[in-house]
């Protein structure tokens, strides 16, 4: 079980603690509206209203051990001085929604170990899995590279994956494949295993 802290409830925040929370983690919810505090208490740990400015109040609410703390803040401002003041508080996870590449570059700049822009990277993903042929989910590791999950292309069924060439042709490694059907997981598979109709490669690589 890890223990989250997000800070701002705002559509993103809220659905995010929730999701957390789903996922039987702890939660610690804060924000400076009384009607967004009261409206995710029952589904989180515990929620607070918080002076967001104060750093006080802060200090007395988050420890420096926990997993994660996500800033999820609409004021510029407000947001840069929370990711000053966790990093201060020496929390290490740092994650902070930007409103836009330059309020992204400075969070970085601050402390955030990883800035998001919802809006930009779900459309992202939206624009990925509709120009993208048999693609299942992807996650994003670092610039250009991803771990993807991918359903055989029916050119590459019956096919192994020496065969397929697919390391040389597209420079991505098969760390796993999945059979739907059977719920088999074969971790690192071997150059002679064969693909199937029901199963989904996931790949490591770049974009």
């Amino acid at each position: 079980m890890g223990q989250f802290v997000v800070i701002g409830l705002d559509n993103f925040g809220n659905n995010l603690a929730r999701s957390l929370s789903k996922r039987r983690h702890e939660v610690l919810a804060l924000d400076s509206n009384e009607e967004r505090v009261q409206n995710i208490s029952d589904d989180v740990t515990k929620a607070i209203v918080v002076n967001l400015s104060s750093e006080k109040q802060l200090e007395k609410l988050i420890k420096s051990s926990i997993d994660a703390a996500i800033v999820s803040i609409g004021n510029v401002a407000v947001s840069v001085l929370t990711v000053m003041r966790l990093k201060e508080l020496g929390v290490e996870n740092i994650v902070a929604k930007a409103l836009s590449n330059v309020h992204a570059q400075i969070l970085a700049l601050v402390g955030a170990t990883e800035t998001i822009m919802p809006e930009r990277d779900a459309a992202d993903i939206v624009a990925m899995r509709l120009t993208t042929k048999n693609l299942v989910e992807q996650i994003p590791l670092a610039e250009d590279y991803n771990i993807t999950e991918l359903a055989v292309p029916d050119k590459l069924i019956g096919k192994t994956i020496a065969e397929a060439g697919i390391k040389d042709k597209f420079n991505i490694e098969i760390i796993a494949v999945k059979n739907v059907l059977l719920n088999e997981f074969s971790l690192m598979p071997k150059p002679d295993f064969i693909m199937q109709a029901d199963s989904v490669l996931i790949a490591i690589g770049k974009n």
